[in-house]
């Protein structure tokens, strides 16, 4: 453990989802199942990092009502600090919700982060002058374009950034030349670049652009086929055998915790690389790549993972 933190700015929601149990019907009530979870980017990596044993500050905004009061909890409960977190009576806690067919396939979603408008520059002041240079903070594209301006304006810390989707991607494109660290998808780097990453040409293309852009440390995530990686060393595409998925969600936001993780703690790109891979796949299988039975804890199940899964490098 370090005494180095991560600082996350960004959403923490309710998801809702619900999953039909048949051809869905529209403008008619569907059977099926209806789950709850906490989510939101920003806190989903925060809980990423504080699993791995890292000190983690959590800067939102709750809604003061019963979905804030158990999010709030949680984050207690999972190591998160959130005393740099606000309470609002005007918004409700953000909240996320999405319908799924027979085939789990998502129809259509919805999200509330209009709470999110109170993370004004009086609250964002006091987490920016608390940071320090050994830090990194994340944010997400959730947050007002004016607000990002003034976090990467007044940070002393590191800067990395998930853009959370195609749709708002556009909020980080002024900024892109001081973020350092950046994860976007195959599809959310194409709202940026223009490229569609189909072959090793075009993957190489999409890496030269985010450096030529200014950014240090790119990772943008291709599912099934691994990251692509671009910093000053060099453009790489990581691959990994396949896995058996239980469920995606989750996968994106534990592998970029993992990842800063460990560059907190000052690993290599690779060896951070790996570590992500592994915390990713980890997530998404439900820890049943592991294959060890020990009672262990997290970190090193996920090193364990590493020695499994066929990782290797591949220079573009």
């Amino acid at each position: 453990m370090t005494d180095k933190r991560i600082w996350v700015i960004g959403g923490a929601n309710i998801d809702i989802v619900g999953h039909a149990a048949h051809p869905l019907k529209e403008y008619d009530s569907n059977i099926g199942s209806i789950r709850e979870s906490f989510g939101g980017v920003g806190r989903n990596i925060a809980q990423a990092c504080a699993e791995l044993g890292e000190k983690v500050n959590l800067v939102t905004c709750f809604g003061a009502d019963a979905y804030g009061r158990l999010i709030e909890e949680n984050c207690a409960h999972i190591g998160i600090d959130t005393s740099y977190s606000i309470r609002s009576d005007k918004h409700p806690t953000s909240s996320y919700i999405a319908i799924l067919d027979e085939n789990r396939d998502m129809r259509i979603a919805m999200n509330d982060m209009s709470i999110l408008e109170e993370l004004d520059e009086k609250v964002l002041k006091r987490a920016l002058d608390d940071m320090t240079r050994e830090d990194i903070l994340v944010i997400d594209s959730n947050l007002d374009p004016s607000y990002i301006e003034y976090i990467v304006d007044n940070s002393k810390a590191r800067i990395a950034s998930d853009p959370v989707s195609a749709a708002k991607i556009p909020r980080l494109k002024s900024v892109l030349g001081k973020i350092n660290i950046f994860k976007p998808n195959a599809i959310e780097a194409e709202a940026l670049t223009g490229i569609e990453i189909a072959d090793k040409e075009s993957a190489k293309a999409s890496l030269e652009w985010f450096r030529a852009h200014g950014i240090d440390e790119v990772l943008i995530t291709l599912g099934e086929k691994g990251i692509l990686c671009g910093t000053e060393e060099g453009l790489w595409n990581i691959t990994h055998r396949v896995v058996e998925m239980e469920s995606a969600n989750g996968g994106g936001d534990a592998m970029f915790g993992a990842y800063l993780s460990r560059r907190l703690r000052g690993e290599n790109v690779r060896n951070s690389i790996e570590f992500a891979i592994a915390a990713a796949i980890h997530k998404i299988t439900g820890g049943k790549e592991i294959l060890s039975e020990a009672e262990v804890e997290k970190e090193e199940e996920i090193k364990e993972l590493i020695k499994t899964l066929d990782i290797k490098e591949i220079e573009l």
